[in-house]
């Protein structure tokens, strides 16, 4: 049922469940169920019908049966509409995995009428939708470690500029520990979003091949964190024009660091 429904049968849950009461979450929530009850359900007893038909005549049987053309056009203007509407409701990373999984569920009796076009187009799909939620997630992050520096740069700025003239290391105490937290909120923020991106990988299902390349991505993703802590850091220590360590190391030179403040 639409999570508009479910949504008024919890009111007053706890605050943990408040993504999935987003406008943006019922939004899609609304959309993936009406997917799957006017379109996918209908689209499957369309080719199964088309099956029966044929049972007892003499053409081909196997998935070309069905016009597999025909089939995949239909899918293909489903998942690009579907594409659409997760870039225009975004939506925690849980909310999404489970209206992702709620489309693979509705769409298994079609995938065993024709398994190999369902392969093609769905385990390509789930692949695409998941490392660009990878993605975003993690420029967010990137985002998140320039803002803490820049807090922190100020802060430091501020415990200097009182301690100024003061004898000895008055305030340096003070400088370490800001530094200290600093460091400690951005390794928890990196931590934080990689539990919340682990439900990600079970769209892949079975798929080793896209698991593997989500993994990759993932290993990309944090390189470009570091790159991102390592160039603000230099800047502010007044290295205006700081090295690109993607030159020194042959693996980051495909990083991209595009979104992220300069």
């Amino acid at each position: 049922e639409p999570l508009g429904i479910f949504v008024c049968r919890q009111a007053g849950s706890d605050p943990s469940q408040q993504d999935l009461h987003s406008p943006e979450s019922i939004a899609l929530n609304s959309i993936c169920w009406r997917l799957n009850d006017t379109y996918i359900l209908p689209l499957t007893d369309a080719v199964e019908g088309f099956y029966k038909l044929q049972e007892g005549r003499d053409a081909v049987e196997d998935e070309q049966v069905m016009p597999p053309e025909f089939v995949r056009e239909r899918l293909k203007e489903m998942l690009a509409r579907l594409s659409e509407s997760i870039q225009a409701n975004p939506v925690s990373v849980r909310v999404l995995v489970s209206c992702m999984h709620s489309i693979r569920d509705t769409m298994r009796r079609l995938h065993e009428l024709m398994p190999s076009l369902m392969n093609d187009l769905m385990t390509a799909f789930f692949f695409r939708i998941a490392t660009t939620t990878l993605r975003s997630e993690f420029r967010e992050v990137a985002v998140a470690i320039v803002d803490a520096l820049i807090e922190l740069h100020g802060k430091c700025k501020g415990l200097q500029e009182s301690c100024a003239g003061a004898p000895g290391n008055v305030g340096l105490d003070e400088v370490l520990e800001e530094i200290a937290r600093t460091e400690h909120s951005i390794l928890m923020m990196i931590f934080a979003r990689l539990t919340k991106c682990q439900p990600l990988h079970t769209m892949l299902g079975i798929d080793t091949a896209n698991c593997q390349k989500l993994v990759r991505e993932l290993g990309g993703l944090l390189a470009m964190l570091h790159l991102v802590l390592a160039e603000v850091s230099l800047r502010y220590v007044g290295s205006f024009d700081p090295p690109d360590p993607r030159r020194f190391d042959p693996s980051l030179r495909d990083l991209e660091l595009s979104g992220v403040p300069r």
